[in-house]
């Protein structure tokens, strides 16, 4: 079984696609994507009512729960016998789960196991592991988490979490191709961290400080200017005196944990 939840929603069983008629109803994969949001950990019935069939009255969402959870089951399993356990979908009080355990492959489960990896080695000092880790985890990220299931309350927090998951391994990769001299590829993967998060002043001081070890001072002031523009015109504040700081040591071409170390990023 493969199950791909970012960019287009797919699930494949033995190779062959789950086509849309084999599902039921439209609720079915919805609900089997917001058991995914938290695999391995039980959805209460009422978690799953709330989220699937607000405003409904209790008795009728409840029958299309159940109904729903055997077509997922169905969908999943198309020959498993009636009264039989599945593989993937278990009740569980206080309600129901997705097994992490069961043969399956998710995108957004090896996107974790990459990053997870990818953290090891980076704290390991073994920084070429850590950025294939990195980049291998998310070349998964292919669009947005949940796509199709845009305006829904509980996909909406799952794919903040996601954006911040993403932006989280984007800042890392970074900052380990930094600590191996690859500034210009350090200078790309910050500025893609940067388009998710343009407030972020922490990739705005890394960028800064990219550009400079790249020998890129005039590129390196021109990230501070940008960047104190948008606080200024879109927030009405100011950049921190910290980043104020790195903006005169660079204009001075004295940075401290840089310069004395022949404009080397500081380990």
């Amino acid at each position: 079984m493969e199950i791909r939840l970012f960019g287009e929603f797919e699930v494949r069983r033995g190779g062959h696609l789950v086509g849309r008629e084999e599902w039921g109803r439209r609720k079915t994969r919805s609900l089997l994507k917001l058991l995914l949001t938290r695999p391995g950990r039980a959805f209460s019935r009422d978690e799953i009512v709330e989220a699937l069939w607000t405003g409904a009255p209790p008795e009728a969402a409840e029958r299309s729960m159940r109904v729903t959870v055997s077509l997922l089951r169905k969908a999943l399993e198309p020959n498993l016998k009636r009264g039989s356990d599945s593989r993937y979908v278990l009740s569980k009080r206080p309600g129901y789960l997705f097994d992490r355990g069961a043969n399956c492959r998710v995108d957004a489960w090896e996107f974790d196991e990459r990053k997870r990896r990818a953290e090891a080695a980076q704290a390991a000092g073994q920084l070429d592991e850590a950025i294939g880790e990195y980049r291998k985890a998310l070349e998964l990220l292919r669009g947005e988490f949940l796509a199709e299931e845009l305006y829904e309350e509980w996909a909406m927090e799952a794919r903040e979490e996601w954006r911040e998951r993403r932006l989280s391994a984007l800042s890392e990769l970074s900052e380990c191709l930094a600590l191996e001299g690859r500034y210009t590829e350090a200078v790309e993967v910050c500025e893609r961290a940067l388009e998710a998060d343009e407030y972020r002043e922490d990739l705005h001081r890394r960028l800064m400080l990219y550009h400079y070890c790249a020998g890129e001072q005039a590129l390196a002031l021109r990230t501070f200017r940008r960047y104190a523009g948008t606080l200024k015109r879109e927030l009405s504040v100011a950049p921190s005196p910290e980043l104020v700081r790195l903006k005169s040591w660079i204009e001075a071409r004295d940075v401290p944990g840089v310069d004395e170390r022949r404009r080397r990023y500081p380990r």
